[in-house]
This record gives C-alpha cells, sequence and structure tokens, in this order.
C-alpha cells in the first residue's frame, strides 16, 4: 500500500499540470485540490512506516515537482542532481537493511537475513544453474539447497528481494536477455520524454512511476503485487504512446452573417 501511495504522486502532479492550462481560477482550485489530496497521501505514507516508501518519497516528490513547475534550466539540472543523490542514498540504504526492517521502529534481530545476503547467495545458484536457468517459480525450492544448515529456522526466504536476480537465476540467459532489451527500450522512452520533450505531463507521470518501482525491485519485489503491476503496465502504456493530445481549436468569434439590402 505504501509503495502504491508513492506512485500516486507523480500523477497527482500531472493533473495539477494539465489544470494549470485553463482559466486561472480554474488553475488555483485545482492546485488547492491537488495539494490537499498530497498532504492526505504523505500522511497515509508516514501511518505506513515502510523504510522503503520513506526512501523512495524524497526521490518521487523532487521528479513530480519538476511536472507540476516549469523551472529554469539551473534549477531543473539542480533537482535532477538532487534526484540522482537520494535515490543513491535510498539503493544505499535499502540494500543494507534487513528484511525484518521493513517498517520503522520495528525489531529486526529476528530476520532471516539481510538483502545483501541473499543476493549472494542468489548469485551462487546463478552461476550454478547458468546458462538456461532453474525455471520459471522454481526460486524457493533452488534457495533452500544454498543455505547453510547453520541458517536454517522457521522462517525462510520466499523471493530474493532482488527481482532482477531471480528473473535470471530462473529464466537463465534467456531472461537476461530479455531484461537487457526491456531495459534498454525503457531507457530509450525515457530519454525521449525528458530529454526531447516528448509526451506531455501523464507520460513523465508514467515514467517516474516505472522508475520508482524499477528502483524498488532492486530490493524488494513489488511487481508481484497485482496492483502495482497494474499500474506499472498502464505507466509503461503512457511512455509507449507519447504524443500530445491535440486540443481543438475554438474560435473566439461567431462565423461572419452577411446582410444583402437590395
Amino acid at each position: 500500500m505504501a509503495m502504491l501511495l508513492v506512485i500516486s504522486l507523480p500523477f497527482l502532479a500531472a493533473l495539477g499540470r494539465a489544470g494549470a492550462e485553463h482559466s486561472l481560477q480554474r488553475a488555483v482550485a485545482l492546485f488547492a485540490a491537488v495539494a490537499g489530496i498530497a498532504l492526505l497521501i504523505l500522511i497515509g505514507i508516514v501511518l505506513n512506516g515502510s523504510i522503503a516508501a520513506f526512501a523512495l518519497t524524497p526521490v518521487v516528490f523532487a521528479g513530480s515537482a519538476l511536472i507540476l513547475l516549469r523551472p529554469s534550466r539551473i534549477a531543473r539540472r539542480l533537482i535532477t542532481a538532487t534526484v540522482i543523490a537520494m535515490l543513491a542514498g535510498a539503493l544505499a540504504l535499502l540494500s543494507t537493511s534487513s528484511i525484518g526492517a521493513d517498517k520503522v521502529n520495528s525489531d529486526a534481530r529476528e530476520s532471516v537475513a539481510s538483502r545483501a545476503e541473499i543476493l549472494r547467495t542468489t548469485s551462487q545458484a546463478i552461476g550454478d544453474y547458468f546458462p538456461f536457468g532453474s525455471g520459471l517459480g522454481s526460486f524457493r525450492q533452488v534457495y533452500r539447497t544454498y543455505e547453510r544448515p547453520e541458517d536454517v529456522t522457521s522462517e525462510y526466504v520466499v523471493h530474493a528481494h532482488n527481482d532482477y536476480a531471480e528473473l535470471v537465476l530462473e529464466l537463465g540467459f534467456p531472461g537476461l536477455v530479455l531484461l537487457l532489451c526491456f531495459l534498454m527500450w525503457w531507457g530509450k522512452a525515457f530519454w525521449a520524454i525528458w530529454g526531447r520533450g516528448e509526451g506531455g505531463a501523464y507520460a513523465r507521470a508514467g515514467s517516474i512511476a516505472c522508475a520508482a518501482l524499477l528502483t524498488h525491485s532492486l530490493v524488494e519485489f513489488p511487481l508481484r503485487t497485482a496492483t502495482l503491476s497494474v499500474v506499472f503496465a498502464m505507466s509503461l502504456a503512457l511512455m509507449a504512446e507519447r504524443r500530445r493530445s491535440q486540443r481543438p481549436q475554438v474560435p473566439d468569434l461567431r462565423p461572419t452573417r452577411h446582410v444583402v439590402i437590395g
């Protein structure tokens, strides 16, 4: 639920950006509504207490500001550099945290293992099963065979907490090729939206939502949740269809009428 709240922020910013193109009165009213909804979303994120949401919210919020506002080129570069720095910090925080510490103030002493330890074990299995892979959906059974006996408890690992590593383990070289092809397409579409200015506010919102989920997939498995996978698919569709919507031109004057006298 926390990540769903986080990735709703850029779409809220896109809604505010679309309203800014109308009359001043309507734009102010819509901006007030957007600000109120954003406040409720932030309160929901705080109440959820997810560390991943806390780490990614500043990054998504800064990216959403680029949609809602129209900063100068210097300000845009400054915000972009800040986003990259915060993203690196968020990844460092999440990758070194324990599985049992997904909530703020939670006790992680009884967690199964850290994400780094799970990734090391998964990497060892990848080396043994590459290039053919262990088979789709086989992670849980395969991982058990690589655990050290002294580490086995009543709790067990169900996913690699890194969807990319788990995909390569199960699908091998073909899965790696598919993953690289997708990431290349996504990177190209992302650059077209932000670098060349293709698409509108909703395409930018979709790119930010996708970036947040792809980043979260490095330390968790958010796309295995049905709701988040649906939002991810919708965001990809917005990125793929980047043409700006054409608003019909409505003439300000009524059609000219001619009166013939005589």
